[in-house]
């Protein structure tokens, strides 16, 4: 199982594109600042070392709630059938 900061920039684009998100929507569901996304994924191809294990963990599990599966560092999947909440 990958630990929170296996996850790379490109999984964190990958999966709010994939899930239809803006930035800003992903900052309203999870409560984590637009420039702290923002900065998070300018980065190429690992996460700032300035972001938190705690984000991390955080957009992982927002992610995995809304059927995200963050296989191995260069791959995710998606679970159709899984919604993406309102709020997380």
């Amino acid at each position: 199982m990958m630990q929170s900061k296996d996850i790379t920039v490109f999984q964190l684009r990958a999966a709010r594109a994939g899930l239809g998100l803006s930035i800003s929507e992903l900052h309203r569901k999870t409560n984590i600042g637009r420039g702290t996304l923002s900065k998070i994924e300018q980065q190429t191809p690992n996460l700032p070392p300035s972001c938190s294990l705690t984000t991390v963990f955080h957009l992982r599990k927002f992610f995995e709630s809304c059927g995200v599966s963050f296989e191995t560092p260069n791959k995710i999947s998606f679970d159709v059938d899984k919604s993406i909440p309102d709020i997380f």
